[in-house]
C-alpha cells in the first residue's frame, strides 16, 4: 500500500492478454497473467550458500478486479477520443508530456553541456551543523545553485550567467575549483585563473576527479573581506582555510568563516 511497483493484466478484446505496467503495455500469455494476476507464491533461485528455494509471495498485481456486462462491453470499452477527455485533463496530460519530451531531449542532449554546481560561503553555511553530511558542502543538495553550460563555451560564460542570474558582478567573482585529498575530504583547491577564465569547459578538470556525469564543481568566494567591496588580493602560495566552532556544552557545530594563508604558515601566525 506504501510503496512498490504495481501492474495490471487486462484482456481489453476478450482475446489477447495484455500486461499495463506505467507507460509500457505488452502482449502476454494466458498463462503469465492468470498465475500473476491470483497471487500465489512464486520461487527464486537459492541464495549463495542456500539449497533451498526462496519462495516469494506475488503482490505485485493490487488491482480490484471488474466485471462489465457482455452486452456493455462495446459501449464500455470503445476507444476514447481527445475530445472525450475532460478540458483540465488534457491541459494536464499536454503539460505532462511536454515535460517528458522535455527530459528526453535534455537527455539526448547531456554528452554537449557541463552541468556547473555552484557552492557559497551561505550554503556552507546553512549545512555544517545541521545536516549529517561529514564533508563541507554536499553537492546533491537541491539548493546547490545549478548551471547548464555547453562544453565548448569558455568559463567565462560561467560568470556571466551568475551576473545575470544572481546579481553578482563579473569582478566580484572569484572561483575555487575543488578536488579530493589524502584524508578523502573534498575541499576547494586552487583558484580559476584569468587565463583558464578563456579555456572550454570541456578542457578544465579538476585534480583527480573524472567525473563521467558532465559535471563541474565550484565555490564561489565573495568580496565580503573587503570593505571596499574587492576581492582580497591573493599570493601564489596562499591556501584558503575554512574554520567551525564546536560548542562541547551545547554539542552543536557551527561555520565560522575562511582565511587565508601562506601554505608554510603556523597556527599562531593566523591570529
Amino acid at each position: 500500500v506504501h510503496g512498490g511497483h504495481y501492474y495490471a493484466f487486462i484482456r481489453p478484446d476478450g482475446k489477447q492478454w495484455l500486461k499495463f505496467d506505467d507507460e509500457k503495455v505488452t502482449k502476454v500469455s494466458q498463462s503469465v497473467a492468470v498465475d500473476e494476476q491470483f497471487g500465489g507464491d512464486t520461487e527464486k533461485a537459492p541464495g549463495y550458500g542456500n539449497n533451498v528455494p526462496l519462495k516469494i509471495a506475488r503482490f505485485s498485481n493490487a488491482y480490484m478486479l471488474v466485471y462489465i456486462r457482455d452486452s456493455d462491453r462495446d459501449h464500455i470499452l470503445c476507444d476514447v477520443t481527445k475530445e472525450d477527455i475532460a478540458q483540465h485533463l488534457r491541459e494536464r496530460l499536454d503539460k505532462e508530456q511536454e515535460e517528458k519530451e522535455r527530459r528526453k531531449k535534455e537527455k539526448q542532449e547531456a554528452h554537449l553541456y557541463t552541468y556547473v554546481k555552484i557552492a557559497t560561503e551561505k550554503d556552507i553555511a546553512a549545512q555544517i551543523g545541521q545536516q549529517t553530511h561529514f564533508d563541507l558542502i554536499d553537492f546533491e543538495n537541491a539548493d546547490i545553485h545549478k548551471l547548464r553550460i555547453p562544453k565548448q563555451a569558455p568559463f567565462s560564460e560561467v560568470k556571466s550567467q551568475v551576473e545575470a542570474q544572481l546579481q553578482i558582478p563579473i569582478n566580484q567573482q572569484r572561483y575555487w575549483m575543488w578536488a579530493t585529498r589524502e584524508n578523502t575530504t573534498y575541499r576547494p583547491s586552487k583558484t580559476v585563473s584569468p587565463e583558464e577564465e578563456e579555456t572550454k569547459l570541456v578542457e578544465l578538470k579538476e585534480p583527480q576527479r573524472f567525473d563521467v556525469r558532465n559535471t563541474m564543481n565550484l565555490f564561489l568566494e565573495s568580496p565580503k573581506l573587503d570593505p571596499h567591496g574587492n576581492l582580497v588580493s591573493l599570493q601564489k602560495a596562499d591556501i584558503m582555510l575554512f574554520f567551525k566552532l564546536y560548542d562541547a556544552e551545547k554539542e552543536t557545530l557551527t561555520y565560522v568563516g575562511y582565511a587565508f594563508a601562506e601554505v608554510t604558515s603556523k597556527v599562531k601566525d593566523l591570529f
